[in-house]
C-alpha cells in the first residue's frame, strides 16, 4: 500500500476509527513531562489509527534505525515488504506535531528525538489493541529549591533525580546507588479531604538529606489547592517526649503542581535536608515515623466524599512505616 500526502494520510486514518465499530482505546491520550533520563515506551498505533506525537517545540531532529521519515507532501514508497523498516513517520519542518504508524506486529525501534539541546528516547513497539493515539509532551516545571546553608541547590537536585531513576539506576548502575537508602512504605495521613501516602523514603547520607515520594488522593469532587512551598515533614521520636513538641523540617527541594484535581491521586516529590541550626538530622527511612504536612491555600467549609475514589488503604500513623 503507498502512503499519500501527510494530509491525505491523517483523513484516511480518521474515517477508518470513525467506521470502526469497537471502542476507542482506554489509552486514547497520554501526557508525559520530559526528562532526558527517562525511557519512554509508546505503543503505536497498527492496523487502524496513527499515532501523533506531539512536543513543547519543534523538535531539532529525529534518530531512528527502522523508522522511515517521509516529510508532509511528499509521497512514501511502499515499505511493507521491507525487512529493514518498522515504522513510518510523517514529518513537517518546524511543526511541534508528526504522526507514526506501524507496519507489523512485531514492530519496535528506539526514537531518539533531539529537542532544546537534549535527547530524549522512545521506545516504540506495535500494538493493535490499545495503542496511544495522541502522546502530548510537556516541559517539566523545575523544582522548586528552598535556600539551605548545607547543601547546594545543584546537589539537592541530583537527588530528587537520582530518587526518581532509582529503578534503573538499581537494575544498570548499581554503582551509583552508594550511600543510597531506599525504604517503601504504606503509610497513609488523612486530612478532611485528602489522603497522604508515603510511598517511598530515600536516604542519601553524604547530604544527610531524604527524599519524599508521596501520593495525593482527592476524595471530593472539588479540585484543592495546597501551599507546595510548605510542605514539610513532623518525625515522630523513637520514645516520645511530652515536653518537647516533635521536630519539624521544612523541604528544601520540591517537585509538586500544588494542585489536586478533583477524584484523582497525584505524585509530589520533595525532600528535607539537615536541621534547621544547620546540623545534620541523622534521619533512619526505616525506623523513624513521618508525617507529611500539605498546607492547603484555602479550606472550604464542607466537601463530599467521591463515591468512586480508588480508596488508599489506611495505617495508623502509630505503626511508622510498613516496609
Amino acid at each position: 500500500m503507498k502512503f499519500l500526502l501527510y494530509t491525505a494520510f491523517l483523513a484516511v486514518s480518521a474515517t477508518q476509527l470513525l467506521a470502526d465499530d469497537a471502542p476507542l482505546p482506554s489509552s486514547f491520550l497520554r501526557s508525559f513531562s520530559l526528562d532526558e533520563r527517562r525511557p519512554y515506551q509508546i505503543p503505536v498505533a497498527l492496523h487502524r489509527g496513527v499515532t501523533t506525537l506531539i512536543f513543547p517545540e519543534a523538535p531539532e531532529n529525529f534518530a531512528a534505525a527502522r523508522i522511515a521519515f517521509v516529510e508532509a507532501g511528499q509521497t512514501a514508497p511502499d515499505y511493507s515488504n521491507d525487512d529493514r523498516i518498522d515504522f513510518v513517520m510523517l514529518t513537517h519542518r518546524g511543526s511541534t506535531t508528526c504522526s507514526i504508524r506501524a507496519l507489523k506486529p512485531e514492530a519496535q525501534d528506539t526514537l531518539s528525538v533531539f529537542l532544546n539541546g537534549k535527547v530524549y528516547q522512545l521506545f516504540l513497539h506495535a500494538d493493535a489493541d490499545q495503542p496511544i493515539l495522541t502522546v502530548e509532551f510537556k516541559y517539566r516545571p523545575m523544582p522548586e529549591v528552598v535556600s539551605t546553608s548545607t547543601v547546594s541547590p545543584n546537589r539537592l537536585i541530583d537527588c530528587l533525580t537520582r530518587a526518581k531513576a532509582y529503578p534503573l539506576l538499581a537494575k544498570y548502575y548499581p554503582d551509583q546507588l552508594d550511600g543510597i537508602t531506599h525504604v517503601a512504605s504504606n503509610r497513609v495521613i488523612n486530612y478532611p479531604d485528602f489522603r497522604v501516602q508515603i510511598s517511598e523514603v530515600f536516604r542519601f547520607d553524604e547530604a544527610d538529606t531524604l527524599v519524599f515520594h508521596v501520593l495525593l488522593q482527592n476524595q471530593t469532587e472539588q479540585e484543592i489547592r495546597y501551599q507546595r512551598a510548605e510542605i514539610s515533614i513532623r518525625v515522630e521520636p523513637q520514645t516520645p517526649d511530652l515536653d518537647q513538641p516533635p521536630p519539624l523540617y521544612r523541604a528544601s527541594v520540591i517537585d509538586a503542581s500544588g494542585v489536586m484535581p478533583p477524584k484523582s491521586i497525584t505524585s509530589v516529590w520533595f525532600a528535607i535536608t539537615g536541621t534547621r541550626t544547620g546540623g545534620r538530622n541523622e534521619l533512619d527511612p526505616a525506623r523513624n515515623i513521618f508525617t507529611v504536612l500539605i498546607p492547603r491555600t484555602t479550606f472550604p467549609p464542607s466537601f463530599a466524599i467521591a463515591s468512586g475514589a480508588k480508596k488508599i488503604p489506611a495505617s495508623d500513623p502509630k505503626d511508622g512505616i510498613r516496609r
